[in-house]
This record gives C-alpha cells, structure tokens and sequence, in this order.
C-alpha cells in the first residue's frame, strides 16, 4: 500500500485511480447488479433499491460507529499502556470497532452501487425516466459517493496496515526489588 511515495512525497494518483476502479467493480457487484437483474418494472425497482438502500437512522448509526472506530484507533497508537492486560484487551476491543468500519464501507458501496445501477436502468430502458436535472443529481451524488467509498476504504487499509505491524517487544527487565 503506497498512498504516499516516499520520495516525492506526494500523493500517488495511481494507486487511487486504481482503487476507485475498484469500489466501482464492488459496488456494481453489490447494488448496480442486483438492480439490473431483478428491476424488470417500476415496482420491482422500488423493492430492490428500497432493500439495498440503508435507512437514513442505519446510516447515521454507522457513522457514529465508525467515530468509535476512529477514537479506539487513536488511543491505540497514541497511548500508552500501563499493563500489558490492559493493552491486550484495548487491541481486542479495536479489532471490533474495525469489523464495524468495514460494515460502514459496505452499506456505501452497496448504496454506490444501487445508484450506478438506477442510473444504467434509466439510460438503457423505459423501467424508470429521468429528466435531466435528474441525471445530473444523479451523476453528482455517484461521483460524490465514489469519493467517499474510496476515501473510506484507503483509511481502512491504512489502518489495517498499521494494525499488522509486530509489537515491539522489550527484551530488558529490571530486577523486581528495584525502586522509582
């Protein structure tokens, strides 16, 4: 994962045109596709994308889960740890906060993907018409949306990465009778 090249010290514009070809190919596979093979009338497209779409309350949740998430990953690498205990079971508790930021990630590509699929509907059949005012919200809230489901998954991936790294571990120890 090289998101910033150490001797330019830039950001590397391909890896992220790289990785949002990605959530693109993700969110087709998790909401366009669904959307393009069961929405063969107007209903059908209301029930599709109103089972793929999350509910405005599930995704408020999410992001504030995703603030925990966030939280527990800044204590962990910008804390120290009185006892070992302690930091084992803080690293436990920050692996699943991180299981919920990949739910988070999820619930965007899937909504990405139902978008990208209304939008294919709209261009290709007459399932659904849109006027072009529509299109361009439309097109707006995809490349909106693409943009945060990429910036999300590079955070993720930048965390994962640094979640990975071995634990130093001290070989010294102090005899136990001495005294601060």
């Amino acid at each position: 994962m090289k998101l910033m090249k150490r001797e330019k010290q830039g950001i590397d514009f391909k890896y992220l045109a790289k990785k949002a070809l990605s959530e693109l190919a993700i969110a087709t596979l998790l909401g366009a596709l669904p959307v393009a093979i069961y929405a063969t009338n107007p209903k059908a497209l209301d029930s599709i994308t109103g089972g793929l779409l999350a509910s405005g309350e599930l995704i408020n949740h999410a992001g504030y889960l995703i603030y925990l998430y966030m939280a527990a990953t800044a204590i962990r690498y910008g804390m120290r740890f009185t006892s070992e205990t302690i930091q084992e079971r803080f690293v436990a508790f920050h692996n699943l906060t991180a299981e919920i930021g990949t739910s988070f990630i999820t619930i965007i590509r899937t909504g990405l993907g139902a978008m990208i699929g209304v939008l294919v509907l709209a261009l290709t059949t007459d399932i659904i018409i849109l006027d072009r005012s529509d299109y361009a919200g439309l097109a707006a809230y995809i490349l909106i949306v693409s943009i945060v489901s990429t910036g999300l998954a590079v955070l993720h991936e930048i965390l994962a990465v640094v979640s990975k790294k071995p634990k130093y571990e001290n070989d010294l120890r102090f005899d136990t009778r001495l005294k601060r």
